[in-house]
């Protein structure tokens, strides 16, 4: 045994077993580590060191876990954002609206007023008519046409989480410019890079996109959290949320056009409609003074 001086300044000495390296401790020395420990400003700082670098490393790993959980079909459809921390200043009077007429166009087609072929070809957006100068309209109405009602209700759920703050921050009259003006570039973008095909593109997924772009603009530091399946949350900044699913639609973009692939999903939209909407939104400073726990 020899003697061993439990901190410099502590004056706590501990008997050190060198065969096992061990510490004996007594009742005294153990009370005088605590009252060291408790009152002593390098130690709390030490901690606060440790627990500021776990926490950073596990922000890393989860953001690394998340990324590769986009390219899993199994898992990257189950990560559903349900709240931003971002309090709604005014009622989201013009996202009500948009929501609403989603939901008659779909529900009028249901009851047979709009032939589904018929209004697929007309209304939809076809990229081979429009290059060919034909059915300018439906640039505006393929943004209310939807393909399912799992379509509808995604798109729209997007739309009610992200766009009342954009609603509340732009005012609904920049709000309304910025909804059509995204959904009608995302249409030109896909016309551009798909200009033969014939498969009519319906849905508001492009205007949508340019709402979170929208989002990502006004609030890239605000929090958004995830449901990750049964008793699990994820929180991660909106920058890195809306970048990663930007970089999904990039990465499937890319894909499809490298094996030649008709795509289901029309990842192009996304992007010009995701991109417009990021450079027409404002740089607001004060949009960081609206957060607040807000859920949906």
């Amino acid at each position: 045994m020899h003697k061993l001086n439990y901190g410099y300044d502590s004056n706590v000495i501990l008997d050190h077993c060198r065969d096992c390296d061990g510490l004996w401790v007594g009742d005294d020395e153990l009370g005088g580590v605590a009252v060291h420990v408790k009152g002593n400003p390098r130690v709390d700082a030490l901690g606060s060191a440790f627990m500021a670098e776990g926490v950073a490393v596990d922000e890393e790993r989860r953001k690394a876990e998340y990324l590769v959980s986009l390219f899993n079909p199994f898992s990257w459809s189950l990560s559903i954002p349900y709240r931003t921390d971002i309090r709604v200043v005014s009622p989201p009077i013009l996202v009500t609206a948009i929501i609403a007429a989603n939901l008659a166009a779909y529900f009028c087609g249901l009851s047979g007023w709009l032939e589904s072929t018929r209004s697929l070809r007309c209304y939809g957006l076809v990229p081979a008519l429009a290059a060919a100068g034909h059915n300018y309209h439906a640039f505006l109405t393929s943004m209310f046409l939807h393909a399912g009602i799992l379509h509808l209700l995604g798109n729209m759920y997007f739309l009610w989480l992200f766009g009342r703050n954009a609603e509340s921050s732009l005012g609904r009259r920049d709000f309304f410019l910025l909804y059509f003006v995204c959904g009608m570039t995302a249409g030109v973008v896909q016309v551009l890079f798909d200009p033969g095909s014939a498969n009519p593109s319906i849905g508001a997924s492009g205007a949508i996109s340019g709402v979170l772009g929208c989002f990502a603009r006004l609030y890239p530091d605000s929090r958004v959290k995830l449901w990750e399946g049964r008793d699990q949350r994820g929180t991660f900044s909106a920058r890195f949320y809306l970048g990663a699913w930007f970089l999904f639609q990039a990465a499937s973009f890319l894909k499809d056009v490298a094996l030649d692939l008709s795509p289901g999903v029309a990842f192009s939209s996304h992007i010009g409609g995701f991109l417009a909407g990021y450079v027409l939104a404002p740089v607001k400073e004060e949009a960081r003074t609206d957060l607040q726990g807000v859920g949906i």
